[in-house]
């Protein structure tokens, strides 16, 4: 870990001559954009599409930092299967301790220091649901438990909790952030062990006012059966639209359904579709391509004894229609449209006539197909696996997929991912330098941000990857980094306290300066 007293020490003995040249313009100077500097939902943002631009790969061998203790110093048990989020300035990830119970934790996203926790439900059915930030409103949500809670972004202090109607388990909340004063989360809870019918709960997040927003943070606008079961269907959102997925219903089949986000009264579908010829159920979330291609994607989790005894399915955005159906294997993993013309999933349980896999599709209406299985194709065994959310990288023209490795011969199901790979999607997994990087230790579903690669595993927390004095994540340390960081000090960011005491002082200069002129590891 990087040690902030450290920062602050090599800092102090240069900062002075060159703060005292360069910060009074650097201050008034524009900054440029900062892209790609947050990835707050699982799957990276409200439609789920697991997919970022970067200028370059992430470097796996260089660890930034690693966090395995809350901020007292009591050892982490985090959630292994559960998701990362951040908002470029902290972590979140789900976990215990073994006398604080379940909680959510932050971590400084550039340091590693341990920021908070806060108490959360406790889950059930070893329920792997993934935080979300609420942007906006500078806080952050727990779906656990029979609750969806939110927490203030800067403490953990609880903003509100609110019960939802049954118990919720593998579905992560989806918030939205383009409604202006009428933002809302959407959850779905859990039926499938009663056989009663889901239901879709939209929920309130934005201030109360009687003109606009007639609701208070945390109240349920609305609640509307889905016509199912439900297990792990999280919801998607993009563009006034909620897409939510449903496990089974009277015939065993799952389907799709589209809302509208912004009704203020149970809505009916703007359409269902069904899970293609299969009939098979969703356990899993469902992505929306926001690029305009129209595309929502599923993929099913089939009970069969077989490596392509499920399917994945891509249907129209606006109608439903269904536009191609594909056998795979099992998974709760959303899909990654690659807008290549392919589709990338992570799949496959070790047990029950399935192996954990990585599948790589043709993403065309009148040629869908698997082009490859990971692990029947002479790739690497204990790949992905049904419970991981990997995350796709376009660089240039290029596109790679960053994955976890489940643990070989375990026998808990819900061990936490010991490792992660980027892989080559150019490459055949037979092709040499198909696997182009690795790190061991951590693995589960990661997140990215400024070219930082955040998961958790065995090990801990870890950041991966790029410099933090890289703050606009081009791979270079400039002008334009020094005066994005001090942007975000002048704003009084936290991004921007990396000694997260909660000032902003000459000691965050100093330590950044440190960083910049080569103190990074």
């Amino acid at each position: 870990m990087i040690g902030v007293g450290r920062l602050t020490a090599r800092g102090e003995s240069r900062a002075p001559s060159l703060m005292k040249h360069a910060m009074i313009p650097l201050l008034a100077a524009p900054s440029p954009a900062i892209a790609q500097d947050a990835w707050t939902h699982l799957g990276r943002g409200p439609d789920r599409t697991a997919l970022v631009t970067l200028a370059d790969v992430p470097d796996l061998s260089r660890t930034r930092w690693t966090s395995a203790d809350d901020a007292s110093g009591a050892p982490i048990a985090f959630v292994g299967q559960a998701g990362v989020v951040t908002d470029g300035a902290v972590v979140l990830a789900l976990g215990s301790t073994a006398l604080g119970g379940d909680r959510l934790f932050a971590f400084h996203a550039w340091t590693g220091r341990a920021l908070w926790s806060a108490a959360v439900p406790a889950p059930v059915f070893d329920s792997w649901a993934s935080p979300a930030i609420d942007a906006p409103n500078d806080a952050a949500l727990v779906a656990s438990g029979d609750r969806l809670v939110a927490v203030d972004l800067a403490d953990g202090q609880e903003r509100w909790s609110t019960r939802i109607g049954d118990l919720i388990v593998n579905a992560s909340p989806v918030v939205t952030d383009d409604l202006g004063p009428r933002d809302r989360a959407f959850i779905t809870d859990y039926t499938f062990s009663s056989g009663a019918e889901g239901r879709l709960w939209c929920v309130n997040v934005d201030p109360f006012d009687a003109g606009t927003n007639p609701y208070q943070p945390g109240e349920i606008v609305w609640s509307v059966p889905l016509g199912g079961q439900t297990s792990g269907n999280t919801p998607a959102y993009h563009a006034g639209a909620v897409y939510v997925t449903v496990s089974s219903n009277a015939n065993g089949a799952g389907a799709i359904h589209a809302f509208d986000a912004t009704a203020t009264q149970t809505p009916a579908p703007l359409w269902t579709a069904g899970s293609g010829p299969a009939g098979l159920g969703f356990f899993g979330g469902c992505a929306v391509d926001p690029t305009g291609s129209g595309a929502v994607y599923a993929a099913t989790y089939g009970f069969g004894p077989a490596q392509f005894g499920s399917n994945a399915v891509r249907v129209d955005a606006a109608s439903g229609a269904l536009a191609w159906s594909v056998p795979t294997n099992r998974t709760d993993s959303i899909p990654i449209g690659l807008r290549d013309g392919r589709m990338v999933l992570s799949t496959g349980i070790d047990g029950f006539g399935s192996l954990p896999s990585v599948q790589l599709l043709r993403d065309d209406p009148a040629n869908a197909g698997v082009l490859w299985d990971s692990t029947l194709d002479g790739g690497p065994e204990h790949l992905g696996g049904w419970t991981h959310q990997p995350a796709a990288i376009l660089v240039g023209d290029a596109r790679w997929l960053l994955v976890g490795t489940p643990p070989e011969a375990s026998a808990d199901l819900f061990a936490p991912h010991d490792g992660l790979r980027l892989v080559d999607l150019s490459r055949a997994p037979d092709e040499p330098g198909f696997v182009a990087d690795a790190f061991e230790g951590a693995g589960g579903s990661p997140a990215l941000a400024r070219g930082t690669v955040y998961a958790v595993g065995p090990i801990g927390l870890v950041a991966l990857g790029t410099c933090p004095a890289d703050v606009t994540g081009d791979g270079a340390r400039d002008f334009f980094d020094v005066s994005a960081f001090l942007a975000h000090f002048d704003a009084e960011d936290r991004v921007a306290d990396l000694d997260g005491n909660g000032a902003h002082d000459f000691f965050d200069v100093s330590a950044y300066l440190a960083l910049l002129q080569g103190g990074c590891p």
